[in-house]
This record gives structure tokens, sequence and C-alpha cells, in this order.
């Protein structure tokens, strides 16, 4: 091999070995501010405050639930939200629970979360996007199971008696005839309620009186 010859190959070798290296270079996956070590514990330490106060009103201001029903929640999701240990050390399933709950609860955004709890933007959603999976998966057959076929019976009588077409008044007067058809596929027709309107009706009333009574149950417990 003469001179020439090996001095392209070299040249070769030198410039993949450079665009191998160009490849595996990665922009910053952590960014500057969260870069010591100590910024993640800082970060969740305003969790650990608002968790660990004798008031339980104060971790209720800060994700909604009070610490009872904050582990009571984390029971059901943390074997969902178990991650091998590395060296990277990922967050706690409790820590990532309190990021989805501080979310959901207030609305704060992801570039928000990246001041608040020292973690990137890309990594808050991400977590949002894990833990709110299990949570549907723990909770949906708990709140919300699918009706049986005696209750679905039950609820078509119970609406049908409460609601029934076309004994519906609305303003004093009464809906029958092509009128009717055309009100069951509109919000509003001639100023009355369609009938999807009142088929939501008895949901609706339900929902929130399940709710207010929940909400004074937890009160109560918090306060005994």
């Amino acid at each position: 091999m003469d001179a020439v010859a090996l001095s392209l190959l070299s040249l070769y070798v030198i410039l993949k070995h450079k665009k191998q290296q160009a490849k595996r270079k990665r922009l910053c996956c952590i960014r500057p501010p969260h870069a010591s070590r100590c910024a993640l514990q800082y970060g969740m330490e305003i969790f650990e405050r608002y968790y660990r106060s004798d008031d339980p009103k104060d971790l209720r201001s800060f994700c909604r639930l009070s610490p009872r029903q904050f582990d009571e929640l984390l029971e059901l999701v943390e074997d969902e939200l178990m991650h091998q240990l590395t060296h990277v050390r990922p967050l706690l399933p409790r820590y990532r629970l309190a990021i989805f709950l501080r979310h959901i609860a207030h609305g704060i955004s992801y570039v928000a979360f990246q001041h608040e709890f020292a973690i990137g933007v890309k990594t808050a959603s991400d977590i949002c996007e894990e833990v709110a999976k299990p949570i549907i998966k723990v909770l949906d057959p708990i709140h919300l199971p699918a009706p049986k076929t005696d209750e679905w019976l039950r609820n078509a009588q119970e609406f049908n008696a409460l609601y029934g077409f076309p004994h519906v008044k609305n303003n004093s007067k009464k809906l029958s005839g092509a009128g009717a058809e055309e009100c069951a596929t509109a919000v509003k027709w001639a100023h009355f309620e369609s009938m999807g309107f009142l088929r939501d009706k008895q949901h609706q009333e339900e929902r929130y009186s399940n709710l207010s009574q929940s909400i004074m149950e937890a009160d109560d417990s918090e306060v005994n």
C-alpha cells in the first residue's frame, strides 16, 4: 500500500470516527439549573412541607387531596408507578403522583413545573401521562363501573317516570308530533330543551349530590 492510499485510508477512519462521535453527542438532557444533586431534593421539599403540615387543609390547597386521601390513592397506584432503580435515580411514585395531582388540581403548565419542581418540561409531561393511565385503570372500575342490564332497565324506568316525553313541559308548553322529533335532535328548538339535555339532567343531579356528600364526609372525617 503506497503512502497516498494509506493517507486516504487514515483520513477516512478519522472522519468516520468523528461522525460517530457527533451522532453520540446529545443535547443536555438535564437543564443546567437542575443539574445539581440537591435541585430535585429541594424541588420535592415543596410537596413534603405541605404533606407534613399539621393542618390537612394545607395539602388540600396544594393538590386538592388530604394526606389520608393522598396515601389511599398512592397505595392503589404505587405498584404501577414503580421504576427499576438505576444510576439515574428515578422519581419515587409519591412524587410522581404529587406532580400529576398538582397539575390537574390547578392547571399549572409544564413550563411552570420546571421551576417549581426542578424537572424538565418533557419530564413533567411524561410523568403526568404515565400517572394518568394507572389512575384510570384502577379507579374506573370502582367509580364508573359498566352498568348491567337490570341497572339499564331501572334507569330507563326512572327516566321515563321523571322526564317521560311528551309529558315534559317547558314554559307551560307541551311538545308533540313533528316538533318533538326535531327537538330530540337539537340542543334548542323554539326555546324547548332537547331530549339529550333532559336525559343528562338526572345524571347531573345525582353526580353533584354525591359529590357534595363526599366532600362533606371528607371534611367531617378530617375534623374528627
